[in-house]
């Protein structure tokens, strides 16, 4: 004899809707968990010319006048991670002296990439190259857009966030 089965619209068991609702639960979790990964920091990277040891290199922001540190690898390369969007300044430390002092601007979501030196002597060459600075970071794998306020102030359109949300590639008003 063949059992029929009950639909679970017509189930009167309750132990069967929580263990399916707790199933949903769990995968609306994971499956929404990349919509927190948008990064709300920037970052520092770059290479020390005639590094050692003792080469530190120190990021200071400006307008909060915090300061991170991190010593460069033996090929003088460092990357500092989780810096707040603004001005800050990047320097060099050699045995606890400053020997090079670079002034940058951290974006969202963003590297922003130097290049320093410890002493005068490692440079050979300068070299002054121009090219036009692109408001995408083409590193990261996102899509997205990073407007500074100045940039902002200069645009023909509406100010609210919905005008500034639409400027973004593939935004579109709902």
């Amino acid at each position: 004899m063949l059992k029929q089965s009950i639909p679970f619209q017509k189930a009167t068991n309750p132990i069967a809707r929580k263990c399916l609702s707790a199933a949903i639960c769990a995968l609306v979790l994971t499956v929404s968990n990349p919509v927190f990964a948008q990064s709300t920091n920037g970052a520092v990277r770059g290479t020390v010319q005639g590094a050692s040891n003792g080469t530190v290199v120190e990021v200071i922001d400006t307008s909060r006048g915090t300061a991170r540190s991190e010593a460069t690898g033996n090929d003088g390369e460092f990357r500092i991670d989780g810096l707040a969007p603004g001005a800050y300044q990047v320097r060099v430390l050699q045995n606890g002296a400053v020997v090079d002092t670079l002034e940058i601007e951290v974006s969202l979501g963003s590297a922003t990439t130097v290049n320093l030196a410890t002493t005068t002597t490692v440079i050979n060459e300068i070299v002054t190259t121009g090219s036009r600075r692109a408001a995408v970071d083409t590193s990261i794998a996102e899509s997205g857009l990073i407007i500074s306020s100045d940039l902002l102030l200069e645009m023909p359109i509406k100010r609210d966030l919905t005008s500034v949300a639409l400027l973004a590639p593939g935004a579109s008003l709902g």
